[in-house]
């Protein structure tokens, strides 16, 4: 709720704001993410995670704010992926005790929101930290996985390819998040980590 208000507060300012401070980012990437815990698996072989287990996937990233000074600016960060399957294991006690078997696979989309801010140092080039809140968006039942929004941490930069004089700019972006989500498991009190990298294109209007 407090991320919440913090957004309309910002979004407020930067509508009362002289449209020469505005600034925004919208990307379009593709990577990779991974799970630490051994119980969960984005394998579509449904290893176990023993190894570490990539899905690829494609994350739409929204930014938007108002410059503070020539380098900096205070944004707003939103970003949601394309729908990733899961698989999550289990400890039976039928037919042997024990025994680990895999549920069915799901599917899910990660939503992310934030606030941060992006310090471009040189013309060209620009770096984005953000924290905000995760939120896995399952469709399907997955007892073992909280469904509350968690706190992530990411990381945005990039490069311009192309600019013209009225601010417009195409960019190389790169982006990183992490974040550590509850199992609720009784087999393993240790949260899993997510990790997801991305790579692709963005529009920056700055």
């Amino acid at each position: 709720m407090r991320l919440l208000v913090m957004v309309l507060l910002l979004i407020s300012t930067v509508a009362a704001a002289d449209p020469a401070q505005w600034v925004g980012d919208v990307s379009l990437s593709a990577g990779v993410e991974h799970w630490s815990d051994w119980l969960l698996s984005n394998a579509s072989t449904g290893s176990t995670g023993l190894t570490p287990d990539f899905q690829f996937h494609a994350l739409l990233s929204l930014d938007g704010g108002i410059k503070i000074s020539h380098e900096l600016a205070l944004i707003a960060h939103g970003s949601v992926t394309s729908p990733r399957y899961l698989y999550q294991y289990a400890f039976c006690d039928d037919p042997i005790p024990g025994e680990i078997q895999a549920n069915s696979p799901f599917r899910y989309v990660a939503i992310e929101a934030g606030l941060g801010v992006e310090y471009q140092p040189t013309d060209g080039v620009w770096v984005s930290p953000w924290i905000g809140m995760l939120k896995l968006v399952l469709l399907g039942h997955v007892a073992s996985l909280s469904q509350d929004a968690e706190p992530v941490y990411g990381l945005t930069g990039g490069f311009d390819v192309a600019s013209d004089d009225a601010g417009n700019h195409l960019s190389i972006v790169a982006n990183v998040s992490y974040s550590r989500l509850r199992t609720g498991s009784k087999y393993s009190e240790e949260d899993s980590s997510y990790l997801d990298l991305t790579a692709g294109l963005a529009y920056r209007f700055w």
